[in-house]
């Protein structure tokens, strides 16, 4: 319940704060996509849940919508949402047994955002943000050709810190972007009896490509 909680409540404080710090003025509200690549660390899941597995968690592209409000020049409001996927794998028991392992991660993350030369084409910028780490870790155990798929959940709350430059040309800008993200997911499903932790912290690199209305 106080996981859940905890998600409506990042998803109101988004709402509130980008639809209702100020009234809509043309120009301030900024709607675009982004991709890019997120390494997790991973951790116990990796380290001792899929131990000896041929192919474990890894890396990977990620992608997302970002919506953010221009409260000054400086100073940035952004909610963004965005999905990850990995797959692990193991078929050394191969006819009899196979392991196919899928973890999906969807945040939801408010950042403020302070842009230090908003006057320049070329802007460099600085932030931090919080948010619910939605995190589903499937298994499909097959046995003798008979699937047995077991699967949990959390939303853990996480934290990020970032950086990046902007490039802005009219209504349009494009950001690459750095960031490093501190979350950690806890599957303890007594029915899937992973009995686990994931590491979301890591490093994500990447672009987002926003239009200004």
């Amino acid at each position: 319940m106080r996981k859940k909680i905890g998600v409506i409540g990042v998803a109101a404080l988004i709402s509130v704060l980008i639809f209702g710090v100020v009234p809509a003025q043309a120009g301030l509200l900024n709607v675009g996509g982004m991709a890019g690549y997120y390494n997790p660390n991973f951790g116990e899941v990796n380290d001792e849940y899929l131990e000896g597995f041929s192919k474990k968690f890894e890396g990977g592209l990620t992608y997302g919508l970002a919506l953010s409000y221009d409260i000054s020049p400086n100073i940035r409001i952004r909610g963004e949402y965005n999905t990850f996927t990995s797959k692990a794998s193991d078929d050394t028991l191969s006819p009899i047994m196979t392991f196919e392992e899928k973890l999906t991660v969807t945040p939801i993350i408010l950042s403020g955002i302070y842009r230090i030369s908003p006057n320049v084409p070329l802007c460099p910028y600085i932030g931090a943000g919080v948010g619910s780490f939605s995190t589903k870790m499937e298994e499909k155990i097959e046995f003798l050709g008979i699937p047995v798929p077991y699967e949990d959940k959390d939303s853990p709350i996480g934290f990020q810190v970032l950086g990046g430059v902007e490039f802005g040309g009219g209504n349009f800008s494009l950001a690459a972007e750095a960031r490093y993200i501190v979350a950690k997911a806890e599957l303890n499903s007594d029915e899937a009896a992973f009995y686990t932790n994931v590491d979301l912290g890591g490093l994500f690199v990447g672009l987002i490509a926003s239009i200004k209305f």
